[in-house]
């Protein structure tokens, strides 16, 4: 098994693309784990699709963060579909965020994180709730002069990022929308595992992770829709539904991490490959 997400480089997928030089017989049987990849345009992409039909030849399985992946990689990729299989991410609290989980309810709206991050809506958002305060950890928004007077946005340290979410009044994940690749589960799941408010925006497989109404929000990712789900956030006559999806989210990230699903998968697949490639 090789992590294929690793750097700019991917040197695990460089190695595969020349163990796919050997004659079959001489090639191990490999499975590529990890994030799979963002397409690009021009000849970066012409470059990556090249290096990965190198690649393909020599993997024998690889593995996708959710089912929507699945056909989206196949097709644009030009990967066998039955080479795909959906292991879904799993959390697993550390001590630090373990010692926070009781932390008490703050009133900011937290939102955090760098890739495939938009937080051009939830900026606007914050425009049209002068009365809220929004903390947002992100390089993304460095040097910014002309954020709203209530919104801070700086890189946080990895306590101080672990702190704010934990006293969060809610969560927000405002991923890009159009990505074919899924994105920010660590950041959701973290955030259902505190039992915050987690506010999602409706990206590609997020609601294989996060129910609408149940473990979370899922919204479109306007200004206006994270204006409604914050304002709602904050109304009084829903606190009881609130600390209530708190609980059903902290119980489905905690369940599957419980479960071990995400090892068990994969040790499923290892053995797959092992058997049809006669291993022993």
């Amino acid at each position: 098994m090789l992590f294929g997400s690793r750097g700019n480089l991917k040197p695990e997928l460089l190695a595969i693309v020349a163990i796919g030089l050997l004659p079959q017989r001489f090639r191990p049987g490999i499975v590529l784990h990890g994030d799979m990849y963002q397409p690009n345009t021009g000849l970066r992409g012409m470059l990556e699709r090249l290096v990965l039909r190198f690649a393909d030849r020599a993997i024998d399985r690889y593995t996708v963060q959710s089912a929507a992946e699945a056909d989206i990689i196949s097709r644009h990729w030009g990967i066998d579909r039955r080479k795909l299989n959906v292991v879904y991410v799993t959390y697993h609290p550390n001590a630090t965020i373990k010692q926070l989980a009781s932390a008490p309810r703050g009133q900011h709206i937290f939102a955090g994180g760098d890739s495939f991050r938009d937080f051009e809506p939830l900026v606007e958002a914050a425009r049209m709730l002068p009365e809220y305060q929004f903390v947002i950890g992100t390089k993304r928004l460095e040097g910014r002069t002309d954020l709203p007077p209530n919104m801070q946005a700086r890189v946080l340290s990895p306590s101080d990022y672990l702190k704010y979410m934990s006293t969060a009044a809610a969560v927000v994940v405002p991923l890009k929308k159009g990505l074919q690749r899924s994105a920010g589960q660590t950041t959701y799941q973290q955030s259902m595992w505190l039992k915050k408010l987690t506010i999602v925006t409706d990206a590609l497989a997020v609601r294989e992770y996060v129910e609408d109404g149940v473990t979370g929000l899922v919204v479109d990712g306007s200004p206006e829709s994270y204006v409604s789900a914050i304002r709602w956030a904050f109304d009084p006559n829903n606190a009881s539904t609130i600390v209530q999806i708190g609980e059903q989210a902290y119980a489905r990230v905690k369940e599957s991490a419980d479960r071990n699903t995400r090892t068990q998968s994969l040790l499923r697949i290892v053995n797959e490959v092992a058997a049809e490639r006669n291993f022993t």
